[in-house]
C-alpha cells in the first residue's frame, strides 16, 4: 500500500495518528516523541522509533516494501501501561488511506526498567 518513497517519512503519519486520538492524548497528553524522549520527562509517554526495512524482489521489480517501528509506552502503573498500549494497537493497526500506508502489529513485550513499565509494541509498515 504504501509508496515506495514514503519509507523514511511515514513516521510522521505514525505520530500524526497517534497524537490526535483523544484517548490516547488523555493518557500522555503532547507526550508522544520519535526516536528519544527529553530526560526529565514526567509520567506517561511514548515514544516511536524505526528499526529496519524490508523488502522483496521478484523479476519484475521490487514486490514489497515495508519499514519496522517499535512504539513504547512508558509508565509508572502496569495497569495503565496496558491500557495505553492496547489503545496505540486499536488506532495503528490496519489500513490508513490517509497517509497511503497499512500497519500490522508483528509482536509486543513488555519490561521493567528504571522503576517504569515499558510496553514495547512491533509494527510493520506496508
Amino acid at each position: 500500500m504504501a509508496r515506495a518513497d514514503k519509507k523514511f517519512k511515514a513516521i510522521r503519519g505514525i505520530l500524526s495518528l497517534l497524537s490526535t486520538d483523544s484517548t490516547i492524548r488523555s493518557y500522555v497528553e503532547d507526550k508522544i516523541y520519535a526516536l528519544i524522549a527529553p530526560q526529565d520527562v514526567e509520567g506517561d509517554f511514548i515514544i516511536i522509533r524505526r528499526d529496519g526495512y524490508r523488502r522483496q524482489d521478484t523479476k519484475m521489480g521490487v514486490s514489497l516494501q515495508a519499514s519496522v517501528f517499535y512504539v513504547f509506552v512508558i509508565s509508572d502503573d502496569y495497569d495503565r501501561s496496558l491500557d495505553i498500549a492496547d489503545k496505540v494497537y486499536d488506532v495503528l493497526d490496519g489500513d490508513h488511506r490517509q497517509h497511503d500506508f497499512r500497519i500490522r502489529m508483528e509482536d509486543y513485550a513488555e519490561e521493567y526498567i528504571d522503576q517504569k513499565f515499558l510496553q514495547s509494541l512491533k509494527f510493520i509498515l506496508e
